[in-house]
């Protein structure tokens, strides 16, 4: 049962950002709530925290710091390209705000990364094994 919490959580998240992803862009709720965008990308990054934490338990990535850095790192890169497929598309506007909305954007994704995977130490991890 232990192997597949990761793997319910992340689907879990999935469905919620996907419900909340249809929800905003059905209402408008990107552009009428200020923290909804900020919202989704904390939950794609809880989402690829929970898919990142079981793919690197999986090949052995033992240690609790290399999960975590990986895992992080995944989501950076996820975030990464989906603020240039923001920019190539034209969702976004070039203006000085824009960059410190990615900037926000990416933190956003990151926190969820982190938070995701904290979570799964702490919920699969025995006490006396939680050396960072």
């Amino acid at each position: 049962m232990e192997r597949k919490i990761p793997l319910v959580l992340a689907f879990i998240s999935a469905s919620v950002l996907f419900y909340f992803h249809t929800l905003g862009l059905r209402s408008d709720y990107y552009w009428l709530i200020w923290w909804f965008d900020i919202l989704m990308h904390f939950l794609g990054g809880a989402t690829l925290g929970f898919l990142g934490f079981t793919f690197f338990k999986k090949i052995n990535a033992v240690s609790v710091r290399r999960v975590f850095v990986y895992g992080n790192s995944l989501t950076l890169f996820f975030a990464l390209i989906w603020e240039v497929i923001e920019l190539a598309s034209k969702i976004t506007f070039i203006a000085a705000e824009y960059w410190l909305d990615a900037t926000g954007d990416i933190l956003a994704a990151i926190t969820g990364s982190s938070l995701s995977i904290a979570l799964l130490f702490r919920i699969l991890t025995p006490s006396g094994e939680r050396n960072f």
